[in-house]
């Protein structure tokens, strides 16, 4: 344990869904899959969490049901995404500090709608697939190491003949599909998100290709509308009928069915 502290804002942009978790830095070794980091690495230990621009005290089913972070009770995001953190950063992507050829890439792919949360693949080294169904090209950062890229790729949104580009975060850790615009409120205004009505079809491509890649039907999860934008969200559902693969070498995200 060390002294370094550090607090991080997760969810949804004020005033919507947000918390923020604060607490001390580890460094540690990490294993994963029976692969351990080639050193030890800076992790954050959370020992508190405040709900919403104010600080307020988090309702108690935001961790399922239990009132805090404990030791029986872990709560974590282990946070394999391209873009970093950046070197100054107080955590890093531990899948980058594994032995070659593992921290090259990897591929996620989560159970089926309806099946128990424990299932699905995490696959260390994986390839990028020959025949994928997209291939998103991903900004470098422009910092060294090569391997921190800008994973946040522009798609497009249509919704009922009306399309939003925006960037868009591909999040494994986020329940449903957020897609937030800020334009549609005027100036000053601090409104409380809203609800798309259900049965609504939804087109995602990327802006360089213009194809769709991916569609889905609305439900009770999916925010239109709100301030904090324009972000996107695809969530769990795409991890769910898709396979995921992360190329550090190329910066690129590719999706497979």
């Amino acid at each position: 344990m060390t002294r370094r502290t550090v607090s991080e804002q997760f969810g949804l942009a004020p005033p919507l869904e947000s918390w923020t978790w604060a607490g001390r830095i580890a460094d540690a070794a990490v294993t994963v899959g029976g692969l351990t980091t080639t050193r030890p690495v800076p992790i954050q230990i959370i020992t508190s969490m405040t709900c919403g621009e104010n600080g307020a005290k988090c309702p108690s089913d935001l961790l399922n049901g239990r009132p805090g972070l404990g030791v029986a009770h872990v709560e974590g995001v282990l946070g394999i995404g391209l873009l970093g953190p950046p070197p100054s950063g107080p955590t890093v992507n531990p899948l980058l500090v594994l032995s070659r050829p593992y921290n090259s890439g990897w591929s996620l792919r989560l159970g089926s709608p309806g099946a128990p949360h424990h299932t699905g693949e995490l696959i260390l080294g994986a390839r990028t697939p020959n025949h994928p169904t997209t291939r998103l090209q991903l900004d470098a950062l422009g910092l060294r190491p090569t391997t921190l890229w800008y994973d946040r790729p522009t798609l497009c949104w249509r919704v009922q003949n009306v399309e939003n580009c925006t960037a868009t975060l591909l999040d494994s850790g986020n329940d449903g599909n957020v897609l937030l615009h800020r334009s549609v409120y005027p100036p000053g205004a601090n409104p409380q998100p809203s609800l798309m009505q259900s049965n609504i079809g939804v087109a995602v491509s990327d802006a360089k290709e213009g194809t769709p890649f991916y569609s889905f039907v609305t439900g009770d999860n999916v925010l239109v509308t709100g301030p904090g934008g324009p972000v996107g969200v695809l969530g769990v559902p795409i991890f769910s009928v898709m396979t995921v693969t992360y190329d550090v070498l190329r910066g690129q995200i590719t999706l497979s069915r």
